[in-house]
């Protein structure tokens, strides 16, 4: 039997219900979710005692054994006096010192949902006590294994069940946005192109699925109760009608659980982080991907006209919304081949990777 603890960090949001978890993300950000989806995955694997530690007042799914403590520290405490042959853990929980300096009496695994810099690697690569170092995203896990073997790639992956019944043949005219509504997901490059948008089709909808407390449900928001105060002045005066109010063809539909997927699903086009700045993956655009929905943006998960189109940085974007509005019959049939990509994400394929660096 092998013994496993993880820290999942769940202190920015409270009073969610997780157990959702095997049907689709529950509304609280990507790497909460992956940790989730790992934690009951191994759960079930016979062979394997898995024991989840974590800080927030969340609801999680009875048949995972689960300890919460009053912060991240407490946890590494609990840990360190228990007897576990893994403990797997996320790297910015630590300073780049206790990277290097770590030690839980058990082999540690980081998972890095993030890019670590050098120094943090270098620092890891020195810790006897951290057995491997998991990247999400195939680019920057060949960067940093010049930097320590310990690094692997495993990719994330998509909850077993499928959260819609059917594909949508009949589309509403309208985009999606799935990110939280911060500087690094980059909405703001989208909003720049509905004034051209919205003049160019005027029945064309847009729906927003996010908001700034994606991450941190204790975050203050600006006027319109969007994002935060600065960043929402950024983009806001895109969205604009005349007496200066959100226009009515643009829904800001908040952090959504599993209802997300019904809208997803019959959306024309999904937009994610159309710079690709801070993703290491791109759970979104899998996704819309499994919804049967094409997909724009600049995420390492998307493949060109395989599963959707890439930006460069931003640049592009208006230009690929037009022309797949343009040729709308046949993106709908690309968006529904593209949900063959999502197999490799599903946890029968993932899975076993974990349960390769975990024995």
């Amino acid at each position: 039997m092998i013994t496993i603890a993880i820290i999942i960090n769940d202190r920015n949001f409270s009073n969610v219900n997780v157990n959702s978890v095997m049907y689709g993300n529950p509304g609280i950000g990507g790497t909460p979710y992956e940790f989730l989806l790992l934690s009951k995955c191994l759960s079930l694997e016979k062979n394997i005692d898995l024991t989840v530690f974590h800080v927030g007042d969340n609801i999680f799914p009875k048949d995972i054994k689960c300890i919460r403590r009053k912060n991240i520290s407490e946890c590494f405490q609990e840990i360190k006096h228990g007897s576990f042959d893994y403990a797997v853990l996320q790297n910015n929980l630590l300073s780049t010192n206790e990277l290097s300096t770590i030690s839980l009496s058990s082999r540690i695994v980081i998972w890095a949902h993030n890019f670590p810099s050098i120094l943090d690697v270098l620092a890891m690569k020195k810790n006897k006590n951290i057995h491997k170092i998991v990247c999400v995203g195939k680019k920057f896990s060949l960067f940093y294994r010049l930097l320590t073997k310990k690094v692997c790639l495993i990719e994330n992956m998509v909850s077993p069940e499928s959260p819609i019944k059917h594909f949508y043949q009949k589309r509403k005219f309208c985009i999606t946005y799935v990110g939280s509504l911060t500087p690094g997901k980059s909405f703001h490059c989208l909003a720049k192109t509905w004034p051209k948008l919205s003049r160019l089709y005027p029945e064309l909808e847009l729906n927003v699925i996010g908001t700034g407390k994606l991450y941190n449900q204790f975050q203050k928001l600006g006027d319109y109760g969007i994002a935060e105060p600065n960043y929402e002045k950024r983009f806001v005066r895109y969205l604009l009608d005349k007496d200066g109010r959100i226009s009515n063809r643009i829904h800001f539909l908040g952090d959504l659980g599993l209802e997300k997927y019904e809208i997803m699903a019959k959306s024309m086009i999904g937009v994610v982080n159309p710079t690709g700045r801070t993703e290491t993956f791109g759970l979104g655009a899998i996704e819309f991907n499994r919804c049967g929905v094409f997909v724009i943006g600049s995420t390492p998960s998307i493949v060109n006209n395989v599963n959707g189109w890439k930006t460069t940085k931003g640049f592009g974007l208006f230009r690929l919304i037009k022309k797949a509005i343009n040729k709308r019959e046949k993106i709908i049939m690309m968006g529904e081949s593209s949900a063959r990509v999502v197999s490799k994400y599903l946890p029968n394929q993932v899975v076993p990777k974990w349960k390769s660096i975990l024995k």
